[in-house]
């Protein structure tokens, strides 16, 4: 069997790839992203990096990690129908703190840190640039809003898993692969401790100088 995971940037995904092996997957993550510089994709010569990178994958793995931010509409109705057509299984890992998930892009590009916060480096306080901070909301949230319309339109079937959910109760991703692909958790203290990451997000933000501009802009936006 093979999975499609579509999910984005910010949203604990690279943490959820790591997870897969936990139940026996192997995992190709954003393939699109540095294609020519990646050793395991070395000897992909197309330039089609949509539906032929796909198929490119699933030769070599079970799953194919995207994130939205790297694909616009057209390309990811294209993966999603090839998905259909091989009968892929797609699930959606979603992060629906939408402006969590964009004032986490924003930080880390401004502290060009995408992983773990290091806070024995004293980090330059800064301001958020509203209107990067709105492009990032806007990006995440017209995209899912079309990938799910297309599927439920469709009545193409699908699994959505919510990173808060899923984080919540270390119990939730386990009956979430038994009950929906029959996979069994193979290793469990990789999977506990992946769970289980802390990644000093609360501390990136005590950075933030705007922060009450930033809570005043998410009151006022309407989704």
């Amino acid at each position: 069997m093979k999975y499609l995971v579509i999910t984005d940037e910010r949203s604990a995904s690279t943490t959820f790839a790591h997870i897969l092996p936990c139940f026996g997957l192997t995992c190709m993550s954003d393939p699109k992203t540095r294609t020519n510089q990646r050793d395991e994709l070395k000897n992909y010569k197309s330039n089609n990096k949509t539906t032929l990178l796909l198929e490119w994958c699933y030769l070599k793995y079970d799953v194919v990690k995207i994130s939205l931010v790297s694909y616009n509409t057209y390309e990811l109705k294209d993966m999603i129908n090839y998905c259909l057509k091989h009968n892929i299984k797609i699930i959606i890992f979603y992060r629906i703190e939408i402006y969590d998930r964009a004032l986490s892009k924003i930080v880390a590009t401004n502290l060009n840190s995408y992983h773990f916060f290091n806070k024995n480096i004293v980090h330059k306080k800064f301001k958020i640039n509203i209107s990067n901070y709105k492009n990032a909301i806007n990006d995440n949230y017209i995209k899912i809003k079309y990938i799910l319309t297309f599927l439920e339109k469709n009545k193409h079937n699908y699994f959505l898993l919510l990173k808060e959910t899923f984080f919540r109760d270390k119990n939730i991703g386990i009956n979430f692969f038994k009950k929906n692909f029959n996979l069994d958790l193979l290793n469990t203290v990789e999977y506990e401790k992946r769970i289980n990451t802390d990644y000093q997000t609360s501390e990136k933000n005590k950075l933030i100088l705007n922060r009450d501009e930033i809570i005043n802009f998410n009151k006022k936006d309407i989704r």
